[in-house]
């Protein structure tokens, strides 16, 4: 005999030896069965390897479908972290236009701004007074408040004026306006307050103050 058979028999001689006594005392007992008996015993044994089998089916098929589902939830996931993305890169470039609008308009105060704007559309002597009312600031971002007066003016010509001023990329936002009616020589005029905020980015001094 070959070496290696040799082996292989050392290696499981010490199996058989152990199943030997239970593969003899099953023989016995299929021995001592009736055909009858036999028989049914096939069948339980056929039926145990089925309903395993099904078993084992509906196990698998609930890992798959929980992998699936799975699969499912890391693609809502994905999807919705691109959509967040490109919302920030949308509120990014915003931000970026905004930014580069108020910049353009740092060195021109409100005052001045509104006066320019009145010029604009013949309202120069309508404009009353611009007055601070408050104002507050960000680590960025200072924004101010204003009330604006304008006396005597049409209808048209209000709208001309807020038409301008809100076209112009000067970073303000309108808050509120209270008008009034007057009639002078026949002709009904509006007298204005408007509350305006203005905004303007703080440039930190990175090289901190000279002393």
């Amino acid at each position: 005999m070959a070496p290696w058979k040799e082996r292989i028999l050392r290696v499981v001689d010490p199996v058989t030896r152990r199943v030997r006594p239970i593969r003899a005392r099953v023989q016995s007992l299929l021995e001592g069965m009736t055909p009858r008996d036999r028989m049914l015993l096939n069948l339980l044994v056929i039926a145990g390897v089925v309903v395993a089998f099904v078993l084992g089916g509906i196990g698998l098929r609930t890992h798959i479908n929980g992998l699936r589902s799975e699969i499912e939830t890391r693609k809502n996931q994905l999807a919705m972290v691109e959509e967040m993305k490109q919302a920030w890169n949308e509120d990014r470039d915003t931000l970026a236009v905004l930014e580069e609008k108020v910049s353009a308009h740092a060195e021109t105060s409100f005052s001045a701004f509104l006066e320019k704007s009145a010029d604009r559309v013949s309202l120069r002597d309508n404009l009353k007074q611009v007055r601070e009312l408050s104002s507050s600031t960000t680590d960025t971002l200072e924004e101010r408040q204003f009330a604006v007066t304008l006396s005597r003016v049409s209808l048209e010509q209000l709208v001309g004026f807020l038409y301008e001023v809100e076209t112009a990329g000067y970073p303000l936002r309108v808050l509120s306006a209270k008008i009034k009616t007057v009639v002078v020589s026949g002709q009904k005029l509006l007298d204005v307050t408007l509350e305006f905020s203005s905004f303007k980015i703080i440039e930190n001094d990175i090289t901190g103050d000279e002393t």
